[in-house]
């Protein structure tokens, strides 16, 4: 090949190269630390991912959609149980004591 054969090559190699990258979907974000409605539900021990949606329809929680599904913060999500948890253990005594 020639030098003129070579960087002809080159460039149509280039230019393949920068349209495939352009035309590449963005790298997803990272979602480390989000759960979905159902592992939020298994990490309080089984509850429905209805009960957490519901919880976020009384905006009790935020949740993120950066798709198609629903997603809470474990973060948020632990805080919550925590500040309702004394709540929880007081419906639980009135039950206990019907």
């Amino acid at each position: 090949m020639t030098p003129d054969e070579l960087e002809a090559v080159r460039r149509v190699v280039a230019e393949a190269v920068t349209e495939a990258l352009a035309s590449a979907p963005a790298p997803k974000k990272s979602r480390a630390g989000l759960l979905t409605l159902e592992q939020a539900g298994a990490l309080l021990g089984g509850t429905s991912p209805e009960t957490i949606r519901r919880w976020i329809w009384e905006g009790k929680l935020t949740a993120y959609k950066p798709g198609m599904h629903q997603l809470v913060r474990e973060s948020e999500l632990l805080a919550f149980v925590e500040a309702n948890e004394s709540r929880a253990k007081r419906v639980a005594r009135r039950r206990e004591n019907r």
